[in-house]
């Protein structure tokens, strides 16, 4: 996962306005009110990778986008490791935070069908599941547990 981000974002940065997901409900990022003010300096920086926060409080922020190549992965956990990496560093050093191994493995990633469609390339190409999925209460339960 940290090679495949590492690539996109090499390769777009900074993220134009149309690589840029907006998500539908935003998601609360809890932390302590030093790691949000570090993570508030950082906005910048997160909004050229592509990702927009608003502070909601003290200790708390929305994720109110993400970039496109992530949208199609479960990446709350990894985003989430951003911004732990981000809040606890005056000066951020991306090569270090890509360097690392992130806590999420492509191998456990469920894609929707529209996602499966539409990676087609690099590390993406090795998923155990078929490109296709059916989409039943079943299989629409198992992707928003």
């Amino acid at each position: 996962m940290a090679a495949y981000w590492r690539s996109c974002h090499q390769e777009l940065f900074p993220l134009p306005e149309s690589e840029i997901s907006p998500l539908l409900i935003s998601l609360p990022y809890k932390a302590d009110s030093k790691t949000m003010q570090r993570l508030l300096g950082h906005k910048s920086l997160l909004m050229s990778m592509g990702f927009s926060i608003d502070q909601l409080s003290e200790s708390a922020l929305a994720l109110r986008s993400v970039p496109k190549f992530l949208a199609l992965l479960p990446y709350q956990k990894a985003v989430w490791a951003l911004f732990e990496f981000m809040g606890s560093k005056e000066k951020v050093d991306l090569e270090v935070f890509f360097s690392q191994p992130l806590p999420l493995d492509l191998a456990q990633c469920r894609l929707s069908q529209l996602a499966s469609m539409a990676q087609k390339i690099g590390p993406l190409k090795d998923l155990r599941r078929p490109p296709l999925l059916p989409l039943t209460p079943e299989t629409l339960d198992g992707f928003f547990s």
